[in-house]
């Protein structure tokens, strides 16, 4: 009996979760609500593929990942602050570069945001990645997402990318983001950005996104060319894994002004270098 309520209440929640009107209700929601439906007697654990809420275009998640979650029961991305900048900034036309892709939750939508007449790159060294999200890519007709199954760094050279055991987003060539046991390991290709993206004609407006759990300094100094190409960015800025401080100088000799990503998915004021985990959004004068 427990296990048919569990699957009546999960069946629910999936299907009125893209209605929730606002990012508290929904953040209530998967971290307090869905994990108590959460069994894997019931569901089991696994990519599946959800509707985003706001963009025509479907992604894998699974529901017993934390940062899949309001993916997968709302329709939205983790962070609800770059979708709303994507939403407001990304036209059709413009070019993506999306470093440390994951699971796709903004190469895929990306994708569909610039059309055929733009263009998305995104590296992922992890193969069993960016096999999935490639598979996504062809069955959705999304041709103009390129992805790239190679991590990114200052020199080219074969490294170990370590997955975290509880979440394949916590991935790292510097080790497990989250000090827990490693899960997989891979050894992996890893290329100077500047080289990879050398020559490519890049359409519109060039948004560049990067996510790599503290190997952000490694893989900026390797686009040290290919930076004056970029008209904004969003990095990940974890001060507990990289010297902040010399992040933030690295963008400003760069051309860039560091800015604070408001919810609204607006640039908000200009910030220093920040005390702990965030998105920073970097743009041009």
């Amino acid at each position: 009996m427990k296990k048919a309520i569990k699957r009546l209440a999960i069946y629910l929640i999936a299907a009125v979760g893209p209605a929730v009107p606002t990012p508290t209700l929904r953040r209530w929601l998967w971290t307090r609500v869905t994990p108590r439906l959460l069994d894997t007697a019931v569901t089991k654990p696994g990519y599946r593929a959800r509707k985003m809420r706001r963009v025509p275009v479907v992604v894998p998640c699974d529901p017993y990942v934390y940062t899949q979650a309001n993916n997968y029961w709302c329709g939205r991305f983790f962070e609800e602050d770059l979708e709303r900048y994507l939403l407001r900034t990304v036209s059709r036309g413009d070019t993506v570069i999306d470093i440390g892709m994951n699971v796709g939750q903004v190469a895929l939508p990306a994708a569909a945001l610039v059309g055929p007449e733009g263009k998305v790159i995104a590296f992922e060294p992890n193969p069993d990645l960016a096999r999935l999200v490639a598979k996504f890519a062809a069955e959705q007709g999304l041709t103009q997402l390129s992805i790239r199954n190679v991590g990114l760094s200052d020199q080219s050279a074969t490294m170990t990318l370590r997955v975290s055991i509880r979440e394949t987003g916590l991935a790292s060539f510097r080790g497990t983001a989250d000090r827990q046991p490693s899960g997989e390991e891979f050894v992996c290709d890893v290329r100077v950005g500047d080289e990879e993206l050398a020559g490519l004609a890049l359409p519109g407006r060039v948004f560049l996104k990067m996510d790599v759990e503290g190997f952000e300094l490694h893989a900026l100094r390797g686009l040290s060319r290919f930076l004056a190409k970029v008209h904004h960015a969003v990095i990940e800025v974890s001060p507990e894994w990289i010297d902040a401080n010399e992040l933030f100088a690295f963008m400003r000799r760069a051309g860039f002004v560091p800015r604070r990503l408001t919810k609204s998915g607006l640039p908000g004021d200009e910030i220093g270098p920040v005390t702990s985990q965030a998105n920073v959004l970097f743009v041009k004068p």
